[in-house]
């Protein structure tokens, strides 16, 4: 997948605009669950929280519901998304909607045991039809197992064990070779069962995954939540997730996170503002994987708000340091760089400092750094956004056209380094807002789109190295 195309779906996730089946499900003195609402969010939900506190338990009953079992005791609302100006009862929207759980360490346990135990399993596939991954499905799995795979194709038998249904016998062919269930991974073997279910999925349906992270590596795991995103965005899918990933509950938005708790009369789940709850959660501390080095507090507004703008999935995976001044930006990165930080360094100078680079005036490895968007002072660039923008601006700060162009003309002549701190104090907002309201304007345009790319693809490099 493309990192342009990955960073669009989740500026479309993270903006929370459109329809998706799944609002809301209410649960009513369930059996170890006892009472408590949860509100979906729009597109993927993700429910975290220690072993056994019920995230399972609270998956299957909501399966159950959703496909027609009435001695579950919830209350579950469901969107229209098609939008068909009828009228439809709620029983008719959660009929049309589907619902469809995944257990991935259970799927891959049960492939394993059908590939080990059917004596008969030859014969069998003899008669059954072959499902061929389609290029965006196969493009997929190479995207999450970092492997060129040639082909992946399923055959769908009847189980063995009992129980009623069928299991996928999937097949992958790899550098000439060509291999079943047993002797593949079992990472290979969830990426497969998830990307099945997926591409099956059709517009408007909910699903369930019970960790489907399961069996992958983290970069992998990061991989899977891009490739689930971009399902949930393009069939407009209600997925709710129990995961114990990190790598999903850095990259999805914090409103999407859900952390669950074990009360003496049942479950909570309570909404977070900052994923460190999720994380602890987890019992894992947050920890950025880059650090960039700025000059100044300016520049490292500048920054967030391009990364929130441009790749809101990478909020949490980069910490930021300021130095002063660009000279020491230049002599900060290439020191943090020849030390074990445990995580990769990149110097992020003002968008006015490229052409020292260049004619050698400031000493830094061109690989080593990067820059904020434009060709003048940052300061500067933020404060001609809110002159040629003051209207559309202005509406988005919650303040009129005239109280905007008042503080402007109040700072003009005041140094450049400080203009946009006067504007901010004047309107009473804060200047990391301030900023990012004016970077609005400026990445959706050129040249600033394509240089605030520029400066998310240097550290998604770095995150991928």
């Amino acid at each position: 997948m493309r990192r342009s195309v990955v960073s669009e779906n989740y500026r479309t996730l993270y903006s929370g605009v459109g329809s998706f089946p799944l609002h809301s499900v209410y649960v009513e003195d369930q059996a170890n669950l006892g009472n408590f609402l949860l509100d979906i969010a729009p597109g993927i939900t993700v429910l975290c929280g220690p072993s056994g506190v019920g995230k399972t338990r609270f998956l299957t009953a909501l399966d159950r519901h959703m496909n027609g079992d009435n001695t579950v005791s919830m209350a579950v609302q469901v969107n229209d998304i098609f939008d068909d100006h009828s009228t439809l009862s709620q029983d008719i929207l959660r009929r049309r909607s589907s619902c469809r759980y995944i257990d991935t360490a259970a799927e891959c346990s049960i492939i394993r045991s059908h590939v080990t135990a059917d004596s008969g399993l030859a014969d069998k596939r003899d008669g059954a039809e072959v499902a061929v991954f389609n290029h965006d499905s196969l493009s997929h799995l190479r995207y999450i197992m970092g492997r060129e795979y040639e082909s992946a194709s399923f055959q769908e038998l009847d189980r063995e064990d009992g129980v009623p249904g069928q299991w996928r016998y999937f097949e992958l062919a790899y550098r000439g070779v060509t291999y079943g269930p047993g002797d593949m991974s079992l990472g290979e073997l969830a990426a497969l069962t998830v990307l099945a279910e997926l591409s099956a999925a059709k517009k408007g349906r909910v699903l369930l995954l019970d960790e489907p992270e399961n069996f992958l590596s983290p970069r992998s795991r990061s991989h899977l939540i891009d490739v689930m995103t971009a399902h949930v965005i393009d069939r407009r899918l209600s997925m709710v997730v129990a995961s114990h990933s990190v790598e999903f509950i850095e990259r999805i938005p914090v409103a999407s996170v859900r952390v669950m708790s074990r009360l003496a009369s049942g479950v909570s789940i309570d909404t977070i503002a900052h994923e460190s709850p999720a994380l602890a959660a987890l019992g894992i501390a947050a920890r950025p994987k880059v650090l960039a080095v700025v000059e100044d507090n300016l520049a490292a507004d500048m920054l967030r708000g391009v990364l929130a703008l441009a790749a809101p999935q990478l909020r949490g995976e980069v910490a930021i340091v300021q130095v002063g001044g660009d000279g020491k930006v230049a002599s900060v990165t290439e020191a943090l760089r020849k030390c074990s930080l445990g995580m990769a360094t990149i110097g992020v100078l003002d968008g006015d400092s490229r052409s020292k680079v260049e004619d050698g005036i400031i000493k830094i490895h061109p690989s080593h750094v990067t820059y904020l968007p434009g060709d003048c002072p940052p300061e500067t660039l933020v404060i001609k956004a809110l002159w040629d923008n003051s209207t559309v601006i202005a509406a988005r700060l919650g303040v009129t056209s005239e109280q905007l162009s008042k503080a402007l003309t109040f700072v003009e002549g005041l140094d450049h380094h400080d203009q946009p701190d006067g504007v901010s104090n004047m309107l009473g907002t804060s200047s990391a807002h301030l900023v990012e309201t004016a970077l609005r304007t400026l990445v959706s345009n050129e040249p600033g789109s394509t240089e605030a790319n520029e400066l998310v693809e240097m550290v998604s490099k770095l995150l991928s190295a």
